[in-house]
Parts: C-alpha cells; structure tokens; sequence
C-alpha cells in the first residue's frame, strides 16, 4: 500500500536497496572461559609470530564464513589490534 499524501513534484523522495546476502550466516558459539572473559584489553599486546598467519585469514575473510573456536580465541585475545588495524572486522570480532 503507497501513501498518497503530499505528492507534488516538490516533495522529497527517499529510495533504499536492502542489501541481500548469497550465503547463511553461520558461527560456531564462542564459549569463553571466566579467565579469559576478564581478561583487561592489553593495548601492548604484540601479534605472537605462530598467531600471524590466522589472525590475518580470520580478519581478512568473507564474513560469512563459519569460524572455529580458535579463530574466536585469536579475535579475543586480539581484539584491540583488531579495533586498530582492521575496524572494518569489528563486527566479527563482535560476534565472536
């Protein structure tokens, strides 16, 4: 049903697209154990070297795709490198 009011070819016009996504969004729950749920941002916390290669896959993919518990684990451990050099990949971070 389409509103009638105030149609004349001054009034204002506002179009939107809602995006549509090709893939479910699918994540495994992250379950967190106490210790590392209070566990204070460290915001000198450096990338360890064995950590480098994940951590960049898991910020850097699709964000729909699933990911595993220990993807989960590096996005908290990380989180602020990730607010830092990633913002984009917050919202993954979020749902981890």
């Amino acid at each position: 049903m389409m509103c009638c009011e105030n149609t004349s070819p001054e009034t204002c016009k506002l179009h939107y697209c809602v995006i549509e996504f090709d893939k479910p969004i699918k994540m495994d729950t992250f379950i967190g154990t106490e210790e590392e749920m209070n566990v204070p941002i460290n915001t000198s916390q450096k990338l360890e070297v064995s950590d480098t290669k994940i951590f960049k896959e898991a910020v850097e993919a699709d964000p729909l795709t699933v990911l595993s518990q220990e993807n989960c684990r590096l996005l908290w451990k990380y989180r602020y490198l990730v607010e830092k050099t990633k913002p984009g990949s917050l919202a993954r971070l979020v749902s981890a």
